[in-house]
């Protein structure tokens, strides 16, 4: 039978060891368990509970004041906002998923903070370039910015929008530079200018929608991309339905790649953004 709980405390069988102020969810058998970086917490454990023990969680979606996290790292001011981090931790780290505001500092990793909550989904944008990639090599190298989205998060009718935005600083003798946004291993969209130049600039734009999971889960986009370069077509495509496996999460890079070898060549990532819409 159905029951009504109109407290903001939910009590329920833990999967694991749990030790208290940590932030979990349930896992697919319906036990709770730490909550990860870019997962979507129910709350904070309110005291330890050894594994399948019965616990109290405060439910951070209908909780009037504030509740105690544990931070992953030090948080040097207050009144920023904090967010998931592995092991039912949170941390000022932009993972996808925003608890809410930390309302004092904390020293390190393990420190007791006071968090005001305000639970959403938020777009992942980097807060720092990308240090430049290519120089004396031909080979495709992976950009320094990522994003991953876990396999709890993902789900069927999932819709993951991407924005990547990058320049080329410096070339020597115009090469052919190309820039690849992938989502797991499938390569989303391929922007390519023949002849590079100084500050030749490369957008990126992509919606994916996730179809089904597993381990030959189904992906389908639709995506654009453009150089700034004279003669450099606008490229657009409905990326065909791929197998790609969804049960590690999948993460979003891009790669660039130049096809002749100098010390010169150099192009930088300025913008991943990463926005994960959901039904729920």
């Amino acid at each position: 039978m159905a029951e009504q709980k109109d407290v903001a405390l939910l009590t329920a069988t833990t999967g694991e060891a749990l030790n208290k102020h940590r932030l979990v969810r349930f896992d697919s058998s319906g036990e709770l368990v730490y909550c990860d970086a870019g997962e979507m917490p129910l709350g904070p454990n309110r005291a330890y509970a050894a594994d399948g023990d019965e616990t109290g969680i405060e439910l951070l979606a209908n909780k009037c004041g504030t509740v105690k996290c544990v931070a992953s790292a030090a948080i040097s001011s207050a009144r920023v906002p904090v967010y998931t981090a592995d092991d039912g931790k949170v941390s000022t780290t932009n993972t996808g998923i925003c608890v809410g505001l930390a309302l004092n500092t904390a020293s390190g990793d393990g420190s007791i903070v006071e968090v005001l909550p305000m639970l959403k989904r938020v777009p992942y944008v980097n807060t720092a370039a990308d240090s430049v990639k290519g120089a004396s090599s031909t080979s495709e190298v992976d950009c320094g910015i990522t994003f991953d989205l876990p396999a709890s998060e993902l789900m069927a009718g999932s819709l993951i929008r991407i924005k990547a935005a990058g320049i080329v600083t410096d070339q020597d003798s115009t090469p052919q530079c190309t820039v690849k946004l992938y989502l797991g291993t499938e390569a989303i969209a391929t922007a390519v200018v023949a002849a590079s130049a100084d500050n030749d600039e490369c957008l990126i734009l992509a919606d994916v929608v996730v179809r089904s999971l597993g381990a030959t889960g189904k992906l389908i986009g639709a995506v654009g991309w453009a150089f700034d370069a004279a003669g450099t077509a606008v490229g657009t495509r409905i990326k065909a339905e791929a197998s790609e496996d969804t049960t590690s999460g999948l993460t979003v890079k891009c790669t660039v790649q130049f096809d002749a070898s100098h010390a010169d060549n150099k192009f930088r990532l300025d913008i991943l953004e990463v926005e994960h819409l959901r039904p729920f």
